[in-house]
């Protein structure tokens, strides 16, 4: 759940291949130096060790779903970047 307005910082995983699912809500997501806009039952593939992060750019509060798929998923897998795009 990320709130309106709320930024997931940037991060990156060198383990794992992710997919981030919008349940409801609607999120910018960079991946590298692409951005996309996600809404309701809408996904984005996140290769293992490529930066990416989000907003979420709507009203309401952001659900999302993350899968994670490799050969070591464990939470030191991610490595946070800073508080948000260009401020690291």
């Amino acid at each position: 759940m990320v709130n309106p307005g709320e930024l997931l910082s940037p991060q990156t995983n060198d383990h794992h291949t992710g997919r981030w699912i919008v349940v409801r809500g609607m999120a910018k997501v960079t991946v590298g130096e692409r951005t996309v806009t996600l809404k309701d039952d809408e996904s984005v593939l996140i290769p293992r060790g490529e930066r990416h992060g989000l907003e979420n750019v709507g009203g309401n509060p952001l659900e999302m779903i993350e899968v994670q798929v490799g050969s070591h998923i464990w939470e030191e897998d991610v490595v946070w970047s800073g508080n948000g795009y260009g401020s690291d």
